[in-house]
């Protein structure tokens, strides 16, 4: 009985076209739902590496504020080129979604009963002016942060005013 089924198993020299079959669609099936979650992985991570690096240049811009003693009226007027001339950033960083330059918005919030005047951080990407990345105004913040971050094409983190 063993020579038998041995002999037959020497005979054998490939796989059947139902075993191909099988094996293909398998793979179809696991490629159908591999795909999709790694391209949404790479937009998340390109998502979350701008709003680091928006998290970045506003700490080195507070960082700047301090260190040249500047008033809330003066503070506006700094930008991430003064931050880079400064050398508290390397170069002018480029946003991972449009690779296009960082900017930063600087304003005075005027005192109101119980709140201080204060400043807002706006930091946005050069390619969409109106793509707002991060905001220091909204309190309310995903991922434990202190402002808010904003992405048009981020449902999840929706501005809330």
């Amino acid at each position: 009985m063993i020579k038998m089924f041995t002999k037959r198993m020497k005979n054998r020299k490939g796989f059947t076209l139902i075993e191909l079959i099988v094996v293909i669609a398998i793979l179809g099936i696991i490629s159908l739902v591999a795909v999709p979650r790694l391209s949404n992985l790479q937009n998340n991570a390109r998502i979350d590496a701008d709003r680091t690096t928006a998290r970045q240049i506003v700490n080195m811009t507070k960082v700047y504020i301090a260190d040249k003693n500047l008033t809330n009226s003066d503070s506006t007027a700094v930008t991430v080129t003064k931050l880079v001339e400064a050398g508290l950033l390397e170069t002018i960083p480029k946003t991972q979604m449009t690779d296009t330059n960082f900017t930063i918005q600087v304003t005075v919030v005027a005192a109101v009963t119980g709140v201080p005047e204060h400043l807002k951080f706006v930091v946005k990407d050069t390619a969409t002016s109106a793509e707002v990345i991060y905001d220091s105004s909204v309190t309310t913040a995903p991922y434990g942060a202190t402002g808010k971050y904003r992405k048009s094409n981020d449902p999840a983190v929706t501005p809330t005013t």
